[in-house]
C-alpha cells in the first residue's frame, strides 16, 4: 500500500510541474526548450497581444488568450434552449409534486 501512495504522489508532482512549465512558457514557439532571449521575446509578444486586445466592458475587462487567434463567434443557442425549457415545463406540469420541488429548489437558490 505504501508503494501505491508514493507512486501516486510522484505522479501528481510530475503533473503539477508539467502544468507550471506549460504556463510559464505559453507564447514560446519552441516550448520549454528556450534560452532567456527567446523566452523574453515570447513574453514580449504575449504582452503586446494582451495590451492590443484588452477591452473594458460593463462587467469587467476582456482579453484574448495568447494562444487563440481570431476565434470564431459561437452560434446563438437561444431557440434550442427555449425549446428545451418548454419541454421540461410540459413534463413538470404532468407531475405537480415534482414541479413544486423544482420551484422550492429555485427559490432556495435565489
Amino acid at each position: 500500500m505504501m508503494n501505491i501512495q508514493v507512486w501516486t504522489f510522484q505522479r501528481r508532482i510530475r503533473e503539477a510541474v508539467g502544468k507550471v512549465l506549460f504556463l510559464r512558457d505559453i507564447g514560446s514557439p519552441r516550448g520549454y526548450r528556450t534560452n532567456g532571449k527567446e523566452r523574453q521575446d515570447g513574453n514580449d509578444m504575449v504582452l503586446k497581444e494582451f495590451e492590443a486586445t484588452i477591452q473594458k466592458k460593463k462587467y469587467g475587462y476582456y482579453v484574448r488568450l495568447p494562444w487563440k487567434k481570431d476565434s470564431a463567434d459561437l452560434p446563438d443557442n437561444k431557440a434550442m434552449s427555449f425549446r428545451r425549457l418548454q419541454t421540461i415545463v410540459a413534463k413538470l406540469q404532468k407531475n405537480p409534486e415534482l414541479m413544486q420541488q423544482y420551484h422550492n429548489t429555485f427559490m432556495n437558490q435565489l
